[in-house]
């Protein structure tokens, strides 16, 4: 369904507008309600006779309006109501990318966390008006018309991935592209960032949907394994009595196979894959005849593409790169309403106490949550996202989900990472496993006694299964002390 751009009254305005992208403040928590997450205010839109920004009040001046982008067009949002925001609360003045702010209403006004009554705003600064709202400083580019928005503002797509961001709606264009292509493709991002979730689209939207999705963790197979779990292998091997086995690429035939962590195989083990990739064929253990496999490889990993063998990752034709949260802050609090509402479908507790009308509904975020929310630095990104609002609800009093009062993580100290609103930001690798001598991964089991759940979060590795890896590959011994 085509976007309207504006009312019929202001069209020809804002169309006119739309000629060059802009710069406006988006809105990323609420009090009033979390349904407004993601709208934009724009000074300099259309034919608004000011450039004020408050409560919209019968017989008043017209107030700036908000939208809601797509890249299809702009829809006007609802006007703001709530007697908690002056009739007069700031004017907006564009100055090139940057917006100059004047506080005129009673709500104290925030820049960068800094209480100001004026103040110049770059994208990627945040803009509060204390209490109340959330901004980001963003741009946003001219709508199109080349992509049609299908779902709801603020919900789940076909994919179920969530945001507005101009980050996410390239991200959906560029999948659609990948798909079409049927070439074995790496997808890079942070952990907890939806490589899973990609892949599926990836699956869902190309010709092989009719076919298995075959999906498995590369960090969790035991180095000696590896080759069993993926080429499978005959009757009677190793042992008289073992049953056949077709493996992972077996299993994918005429469909695709997902290797998240791709980049934890052994490197002894990644050539093994190029006959495979190249021209379908494999040998399952035991089997001297080749059998091939008409399958598409989607690997994913955290680590830069490099640390892949260079011949392994030549044989990846096309490559997708999957924003974390600090680049697209806007979009934290629909995902955190999308994630809770699928822990309430499995959860009727939460349904029942957190959510008006049922697990289909909105949660009851406080605006504290939300803030808190946008203003986190994330490492694991969806996952930490759906640990804190896990923990928010173990520890909120009554039917409104609180900011935990135990933290899952620590926020990272300092500024806030800015928000990079039209070109992504690289994301910044985690240390990686050859970093880690032998002499400190004891050191710190010992520290641990011997707690491996403990020890690989210190080490800074992604997973326990990386630590059980690096213990094998070492040939490291586990103590632990008696208790008492």
């Amino acid at each position: 369904m085509q976007r309207v751009v504006t009312e019929s009254s202001a069209s020809e305005g804002a169309c006119e507008a739309m000629a060059r992208d802009r710069t406006g403040l988006v809105v990323c928590a609420w009090r009033e309600a979390a349904q407004r997450v993601g709208e934009w205010i724009v000074p300099d839109l259309g034919r608004a006779p000011t450039r004020i920004f408050g409560r919209a009040e019968p017989g008043q001046p017209e107030r700036l309006p908000l939208w809601r982008w797509r890249p299809d067009g702009l829809q006007p949002a609802a006007p703001v109501l709530s007697s908690r925001i002056s009739a007069e609360q700031l004017e907006i003045t564009p100055r090139g990318r940057a917006l100059h702010l004047r506080r005129l209403g009673r709500r104290e006004l925030r820049v960068r966390g800094q209480r100001a009554d004026e103040a110049i705003v770059e994208p990627g600064d945040l803009v509060e008006l204390v209490n109340e709202v959330l901004f980001v400083v963003a741009v946003r580019p001219e709508p199109q018309g080349r992509e049609v928005a299908t779902h709801a503002f603020g919900q789940p797509d076909e994919d179920g991935i969530i945001g507005e961001s101009p980050a996410i709606w390239e991200l959906r264009r560029t999948l659609r592209a990948v798909a079409s292509l049927d070439v074995h493709t790496l997808v890079r991002g942070p952990s907890g960032s939806g490589k899973e979730l990609v892949a599926r689209a990836i699956h869902r939207l190309s010709r092989r949907r009719g076919g298995p999705f075959v999906a498995r963790n590369a960090a969790t197979i035991p180095d000696t394994l590896v080759d069993a779990e993926l080429f499978g292998h005959v009757a009677g091997y190793p042992t008289s009595g073992m049953p056949e086995r077709p493996g992972l690429v077996g299993a994918a035939h005429r469909g695709l196979l997902f290797l998240d962590e791709v980049g934890d195989l052994p490197l002894v083990v990644q050539p093994h894959l190029l006959r495979l990739l190249d021209q379908g064929e494999y040998h399952r253990l035991g089997d001297a005849r080749a059998r091939r496999s008409d399958l598409r490889l989607i690997g994913a990993t955290n680590r830069p593409a490099e640390d892949l063998r260079a011949d392994l990752g030549a044989r990846f034709l096309a490559r997708l790169e999957l924003p974390g949260l600090d680049q697209r802050r806007e979009d934290i609090v629909p995902l955190a309403v999308g994630l809770l509402r699928r822990a309430a479908e499995r959860d009727p507790w939460l349904a029942e106490r957190f959510f008006e009308g049922g697990p289909g509904g909105w949660p009851r975020l406080s605006y504290p949550l939300q803030r808190s929310l946008v203003l986190r630095t994330y490492r694991a990104h969806a996952r930490e996202l759906l640990a804190l609002l896990l923990a928010s609800a173990t520890h909120s009093p009554g039917a409104e989900l609180e900011a935990p009062t135990v933290e899952v993580r620590p926020a990272s100290p300092g500024p806030v990472t800015p928000v990079v609103p039209v070109e992504a930001a690289p994301v910044a690798a985690p240390p990686v496993e050859r970093g880690l001598s032998p002499s400190r991964i004891l050191r710190v089991l010992e520290e641990c006694n011997g707690v491996q759940e403990l020890a690989w979060r210190q080490l800074g590795l992604d997973s326990r299964h990386q630590l059980a890896r690096l213990i094998r590959r070492h040939g490291l011994a586990v103590t632990r002390r008696p208790s008492g």
